[in-house]
């Protein structure tokens, strides 16, 4: 969730020689990447079709829905007070929801990428009923991960952030259930390859002028200072008897290039296109850790830009990829508690009588209208029974060989995504957020010592307490202790 407005869109042209955007000596963006596209090559490189089949050792398969919201209700991810409601007037580009299903050893795994702000506990539970009912797998091996798009509607309580809509909510469930059960009848052998390159220019941390950078992360790295990780994920699965490969892609940038009246899935979308361009697959989008990473672009971002130097590192990410032998499919959830601080929560009340005018429609307080201030005090705060101490939420895992997953609810700043990766013991590690269910920012302890928005302002707009300042190391303690039980 975010403030602020977008800036405008980059030069598209881009030099051969140079790889730069330049007034000469340039072509347009579909010539670079088809120069660099990864079809042609991944024929050269990887082994006869004949081979790869002989040599599968999973089965994969794809369904795919519409589930572009329908004009007149709300979108989510910045703020509209009261009578100004960010309603949908149009649709920039038609939404895509993807689920991934996956056999090996034994095990069965439905993946699930959707393209709405978030998704709460609630919700996916049914999601995963439902899928589990459709396709005879267990609900808990059904995944669901939002990708954060700030031009889609929410589907977890957010105070002025966007309302909530039960008949899109059924409409949802209904299309994954159906798009469940066509990645069942698309199954067929595969191979998977898994591997990653930087994405230079697509992201950037948007709390500091200065970071590190995901190739210094180190056992010295602190989250005293602030990081981004650039990497853009690849798992390929490659399906020498069916039509098409598969691609799902993981990176870390806020969704937030619009801040209009139009819906649409945000940058990711003008990924899936311009990709689509190159290599006729739609790739289908994982969320990173970006509580506080933005797109590339400046502002809030650029969809063309970040999706143009994703769509240059994508192709790398696949051929530098390598293969993850499927030898076991192992799945795994857990709740856990996430601490809050009782402290603090009673300090903003406080704050706020104190600040509290006559006419509580007067005044700022945190940055908002007294109006959403007044909404959380009344609602929520002076409810809450500060006995409660910790936020119980989900998170979960798998593995595939030595792949490793981990699905978290959170927007975690990325810190902590990248001590998730340093924590777990895996070639392979993929850390996914906005997934299983959503519990906003986790912050690092700098970002409460600065009052940051997402240390402060989050926790009133989902109801709860602001985060103890150990929340981000709980988490991955957890993730870590998942992921070895696995």
């Amino acid at each position: 969730m975010t403030r602020g407005e977008p800036m405008t869109g980059p030069d598209r042209r881009i030099s051969r020689r140079t790889g730069r955007t330049c007034q000469a000596d340039c072509i347009d963006r579909r010539g670079f990447l088809s120069a660099c596209g990864c079809s042609a090559a991944l024929a050269a490189l990887r082994p006869a079709a004949a081979a790869i089949a002989a040599d599968c050792d999973l089965l994969a398969g794809q369904g795919t829905v519409d589930v572009t919201p329908p004009l007149g209700i709300t979108m989510g991810g910045f703020h509209f007070p009261p009578g100004n409601r960010r309603v949908i007037e149009g649709v920039r580009q038609r939404s895509f929801a993807r689920v991934l299903m996956v056999q090996a050893g034994g095990e069965q795994l439905a993946l699930v990428s959707l393209p709405t702000l978030n998704a709460s506990r609630a919700f996916v539970e049914r999601v995963q009923q439902s899928i589990a009912e459709a396709v005879d797998i267990p609900p808990l091996s059904v995944r669901v991960c939002a990708s954060h798009s700030h031009s889609m509607p929410t589907i977890a309580f957010n105070r002025q952030w966007g309302d909530q809509h039960p008949d899109y909510f059924d409409t949802l469930v209904a299309g994954l259930t159906k798009a469940s059960c066509d990645a069942r009848d698309d199954m067929s052998a595969a191979a998977l390859y898994v591997g990653a390159a930087v994405a230079e220019q697509a992201n950037a941390n948007r709390t500091t002028e200065t970071w590190k950078t995901e190739d210094l992360f180190d056992s010295q790295a602190t989250a005293e200072d602030r990081w981004l990780d650039r990497r853009v994920n690849a798992l390929h699965f490659e399906r020498p008897g069916a039509q098409t490969n598969l691609l799902w892609y993981h990176f870390s940038a806020h969704p937030t290039c619009f801040t209009d009246r139009q819906c649409g899935p945000d940058w990711p979308g003008a990924v899936e296109a311009d990709y689509s361009d190159l290599d006729r697959i739609a790739p289908a989008f994982l969320q990173g850790h970006i509580g506080d990473v933005s797109p590339g672009g400046g502002g809030l971002g650029n969809a063309a830009q970040t999706s143009f130097h994703i769509c240059r590192a994508l192709p790398r990410a696949v051929l530098a990829a390598r293969r993850v032998r499927a030898d076991t499919l192992r799945v795994a959830s857990r709740q856990i508690n996430l601490p809050v601080d009782i402290e603090l929560l009673k300090q903003q009340m406080e704050a706020y009588r104190s600040a509290c005018p006559a006419d509580p429609a007067d005044g700022w307080y945190a940055g908002y209208p007294g109006c959403f201030e007044r909404d959380w005090y009344e609602n929520f705060a002076i409810h809450y029974d500060q006995s409660r101490d910790q936020l119980p939420t989900t998170i979960a895992a798998i593995r595939i060989g030595d792949l490793a997953m981990v699905f978290h609810p959170a927007e975690l700043y990325s810190y902590y995504g990248l001590a998730i990766e340093r924590a777990v013991a895996s070639r392979h590690v993929i850390v996914v957020g906005y997934a299983e269910d959503y519990v906003g920012y986790v912050p690092d302890p700098r970002a409460f010592r600065d009052q940051e928005y997402a240390a402060i302002t989050v926790p009133k707009i989902l109801n709860y307490p602001p985060f103890a300042t150990t929340v981000g190391d709980r988490l991955v303690e957890q993730a870590a202790a998942l992921v070895a039980d696995l």
